[in-house]
């Protein structure tokens, strides 16, 4: 879908994502979270309500683990898991600072989309 660089297709997918949301797993998270970071310069309103509903439902799941993994002090020892999920939670943590650079912008634009990047705006702050 990256390549595609097609927000429509990318939109249809993340309606479905939205809907299975349990089975994203972080590894997942890592892919999704730069396609709707790119769906948010879309000007269709559709298309910027689907990412910030699903960036809302990833940041209440993975929010908390990607700040406190990121903010953990590194373990003695060699731990492949913990350095591939502190990996993983680094490429989230840069996926959401470029995030709440443009929420400002879409809070400001009014409708649903405000009301949503709001919303989203608070939850990313709930979780830093």
């Amino acid at each position: 879908m990256e390549k595609m660089a097609d927000n429509a297709v990318v939109a249809d997918v993340m309606c479905i994502v939205k809907e299975k949301i349990d089975v994203v797993t972080l590894d997942i998270c890592t892919c999704l979270l730069p396609l709707l970071t790119t769906l948010l310069a879309s000007n269709m309103d559709s298309h910027l309500n689907i990412s910030l509903d699903v960036l809302l439902k990833l940041v209440r799941i993975f929010g908390s683990l990607i700040y406190s993994t990121k903010s953990a002090s590194t373990s003695v020892g060699v731990d492949i898991e913990a350095e591939q999920r502190l990996e993983r939670c680094n490429l989230c943590f840069v996926e959401l600072e470029k995030l709440k650079n443009c929420l400002p912008a879409l809070t400001r634009r009014g409708g649903s989309v405000s009301k949503s990047a709001h919303e989203l705006n608070l939850a990313l702050q709930e979780v830093s």
